[in-house]
């Protein structure tokens, strides 16, 4: 008798992956999230209508991803975290589950100020802020014009400053090609094979399912893109960056922003540690999440242990 219901079950589930791999991804990202102690949530902010994902207890820790991606980059860091932080990770606006609109700006300092209200909205004061790729940049920019609210600033793979090396994306890109931007399944392929040294066991049915999505939106990511181009100032030729205790870490393989970036980063943040990650690429916290979190735990450490240290005067 359990010979035919197993072969129906096997068959079910082969027919299931075949011809909705949309639910085989949602149904993995709710494992993700719900090992990491997440919960999906949305919020009004700004104009927006924001997705974000939060859990977790302790001080509050401000997850910001990169261009193209949303809030789910993050679950497999984000549960080596949250049994000591409260984890929020938006998807920002114009990107993921969150709302767009035509008419506004997604260059950083408008996105920068959403972020200032997504807090305000959800209650939070000052934050860890950590970031990715463009959300690298935009974390940076929050802390330079909020500096009140950074208890630690960190910066994976960051965007922001003027590229100290070549990589394989800004050769495209000065051809004439982003590569940042699908326009079919091969293309998503390739792009998903350029952030990875290592890249994470994805079934064939769900990368094309994810590529689908991507060349979806391939129009709008164009149009955001080209607008944080047209618009980049490099942080280093601003004002100075905050001095709060901050971690620059890089894969070493990656392609996308060169490794070079990350001594600028450096050099830039008067309380930084940089850390450069070998047989790494450009998204370390979906390659290497228990390690990148447990960096980013070094630094909420350090920057907790700072703020706790009692002040001291001196009389005459």
């Amino acid at each position: 008798m359990w010979f035919p219901i197993a072969i129906a079950c096997i068959l079910g589930a082969a027919a299931f992956y075949q011809f909705r791999p949309d639910l085989v991804y949602a149904l993995a990202m709710f494992a993700e999230r719900g090992r990491a102690r997440l919960r999906n949530a949305r919020v009004q902010v700004a104009g927006h209508d924001l997705a974000y994902l939060r859990g977790g207890s302790g001080e509050p820790v401000l997850l910001l991803h990169g261009f193209g991606a949303d809030r789910y980059h993050w679950p497999r860091m984000a549960v080596h975290l949250t049994r000591h932080y409260e984890v929020v990770a938006p998807d920002l606006p114009g990107f993921g589950e969150s709302s767009c609109d035509t008419h506004a700006s997604y260059a950083v300092p408008a996105q920068v100020e959403r972020i200032v209200a997504l807090l305000d909205a959800l209650g939070l004061d000052a934050v860890h802020v950590v970031g990715n790729s463009m959300g690298g940049h935009l974390a940076a920019a929050f802390a330079r014009a909020h500096p009140e609210r950074v208890r630690s600033l960190g910066l994976l793979d960051a965007a922001g400053v003027d590229p100290q090396g070549s990589t394989e994306f800004h050769q495209a890109l000065a051809g004439g090609r982003n590569l940042l931007l699908a326009d079919s399944r091969q293309d998503f392929r390739r792009l998903t094979s350029m952030m990875f040294v290592k890249p994470p066991v994805v079934p064939g049915r769900v990368l094309d399912h994810l590529g689908d999505r991507a060349m979806a939106h391939r129009a709008w990511y164009e149009r955001v893109f080209n607008e944080y181009q047209d618009s980049y100032e490099p942080l280093e030729h601003g004002p100075a960056l905050p001095t709060v205790p901050a971690l620059v870490l890089w894969g070493r393989e990656d392609r996308v922003l060169p490794v070079e970036d990350a001594q600028m980063f450096g050099r830039l943040l008067p309380d930084a540690e940089v850390v450069i990650l070998p047989d790494t690429g450009h998204l370390p916290m979906l390659e290497r999440p228990r390690e990148v979190a447990e960096h980013c735990r070094a630094l909420f450490q350090r920057a907790s242990a700072r703020t706790d240290q009692p002040s001291t005067s001196s009389s005459t």
